[in-house]
């Protein structure tokens, strides 16, 4: 599917495509709804968090407990409420000037490369293999590809995200 760009910045937003050999990490500057389910959080969590008065203005409120800032949970609330459903400048398309051009980064701890394909298109996945997660380019780094390949077992995808090799697979 061809994605229109229409900004110099590029966003990315998480989703997972089952249908792709490397995890999506965003359709590019096409938002959808996410929502995050609270539910899944402990009861602490649920408690403090219902203490929150959104329709209180900023100058009426009170600083929240430090908790929100020091618990592993709150953080991974945050992560979820936060990036897990908008979109979050990662960089510019002058960065990938060519075909095969890439850079990555991570994004609330979850590495991403983003790539202009053999036909032009940019697109964005998370930095992993999908066979045993190994990084795919070197975190915060940029370069020009023809493919990516895992270190691990050498499996092998296009600039389309898909695979096209897969050494020691059986069947």
């Amino acid at each position: 599917m061809k994605r229109t760009i229409r900004s110099a910045s590029l966003f990315l937003k998480n989703r997972t495509d089952s249908r792709q050999g490397i995890s999506t990490a965003s359709d590019i500057l096409t938002p959808q709804s996410q929502s995050f389910q609270i539910a899944k959080f402990s009861t602490h969590i649920q408690a403090e968090v219902s203490r929150w008065d959104p329709s209180i203005s900023v100058d009426a409120a009170s600083t929240p407990p430090s908790s929100w800032f020091t618990d592993p949970e709150f953080y991974q609330l945050e992560r979820q409420a936060v990036f897990g459903g908008s979109w979050v400048a990662v960089g510019r398309t002058d960065q990938l000037k060519g075909n095969g051009a890439f850079f990555s980064g991570t994004l609330a701890g979850e590495p991403y490369v983003v790539v202009r394909d053999k036909e032009g298109t940019i697109r964005a996945f998370f930095n992993v293999c999908r066979h045993h997660a190994a990084q795919l380019t070197p975190l915060c780094g940029q370069g020009c590809v023809d493919k990516f390949v895992c270190p691990y077992h050498g499996w092998t995808y296009g600039l389309d995200g898909r695979l096209t090799k897969a050494l020691r697979l059986k069947g």
